[in-house]
């Protein structure tokens, strides 16, 4: 998700004390997958559909930068952008991960 500025502190992490960090991050995964019972009681998972069950911490919805800090249009357009982006990856991720099994 989103960090704006002056929100981290990595000096904390290895244990020292210092100012927050003077910069943003941006971290991404998959849309949260949900997990939705049907009357047989077999689930079947959806993305990008309202969160009502999390599988884990490592599968949370992602948290996008706000209109009220980025203003609408440029925050719909990153949003948007990150989401093809990250859809890409995973879509090559996939072909070179078949060609390395593929080749064992």
């Amino acid at each position: 998700g989103y960090s704006p500025m002056c929100t981290e502190n990595f000096a904390s992490l290895i244990g020292e004390h210092g100012p927050n960090d003077l910069v943003k991050k941006y971290r991404v995964g998959p849309e949260a997958l949900n997990v939705m019972h049907s009357d047989s009681d077999k689930s079947s998972t959806s993305i990008g559909e309202e969160v009502k069950s999390v599988l884990s911490s490592l599968h949370q919805p992602n948290a996008w930068p706000d209109h009220k800090n980025w203003g609408a249009e440029l925050s719909t357009f990153f949003k948007e952008s990150i989401r093809k982006y990250y859809e890409s990856m995973c879509k090559i991720a996939d072909r070179i991960l078949h060609a390395i099994c593929e080749g064992i």
